[in-house]
């Protein structure tokens, strides 16, 4: 659910695919109550989402470690497209569809080839991304006495 201040005290209500325009903050507020049936909800700023023909995309990306081993590796990653008239991308629920990343990437972005993700993991093991970046400093891998994945990300740069 989105909800959206439009001035002159009149905000409007995203649910699903149907847009309500509220009259007063109390109303807004009664209105979205009897939406939410009074259970707890998480409030968050809106992202401005990438979009994909008209529809905002987000990304998943599988990184894993096989048993026994302390190497991760990143095993997919692909764009959820949100279905016609949703703001969630949450494919199930919006009856949106998946995409190669590359394909999302390249609809919206045109041409991009590194992404540099800075996460962060809480002490209950939540996991929070903290910045991304387009050009991200490669220098810190340079930093590691293992020298093989800043060797991996030149060639990627290079060509």
């Amino acid at each position: 659910m989105q909800v959206a201040s439009k001035g002159n005290g009149k905000y409007e209500v995203h649910a699903g695919t149907l847009k309500s325009t509220i009259d007063g903050r109390n109303e807004a507020y009664s209105y979205v109550h009897s939406k939410t049936r009074g259970r707890a909800y998480i409030v968050q700023q809106k992202i401005h989402l990438a979009k994909v023909g008209g529809r905002p995309f987000d990304v998943r990306v599988m990184v894993q470690r096989k048993r026994n081993s302390s190497v991760w590796v990143v095993t997919g990653k692909l764009a959820k497209i949100a279905g016609p008239g949703y703001i969630i991308t949450n494919t199930a629920r919006s009856k949106g569809r998946v995409e190669q990343l590359a394909t999302a990437i390249r609809k919206y972005y045109g041409y991009l080839n590194t992404v540099g993700l800075d996460m962060g993991v809480d002490v209950n093991g939540r996991v929070w991304i903290i910045e991304t970046n387009f050009a991200p400093m490669i220098s810190l891998f340079y930093r590691l006495r293992d020298k093989t994945m800043y060797r991996r990300i030149q060639s990627y740069s290079r060509g």
